[in-house]
């Protein structure tokens, strides 16, 4: 039988599952971070404050780079 996490814990957990949710969802358009928020995933059944800390920074990375995008032309706006 597996052991009970406090409620304590359980909810620094779902707030750790909760920030990798929302950050692998960005993902989809901050291609920078998807190697990072792969690797971050990897943990999320035993995440450590160490990772929590790693999501946070990943955040203020973001936040500091918000402005920042690709640009990404249509073939025929090449052509032109």
């Amino acid at each position: 039988m597996k052991p009970k996490l406090s409620h304590h814990l359980t909810s620094q957990l779902q707030r750790i599952i909760q920030l990798l949710g929302t950050l692998i969802y960005i993902t989809k358009s901050r291609p920078d971070i998807q190697a990072s928020i792969s690797f971050a995933a990897t943990h999320s059944k035993t995440p450590t404050r160490e990772h929590y800390i790693q999501l946070l920074k990943l955040v203020e990375y973001i936040k500091q780079t918000k402005d920042e995008g690709l640009i990404i032309n249509s073939y025929e706006d090449q052509i032109e």
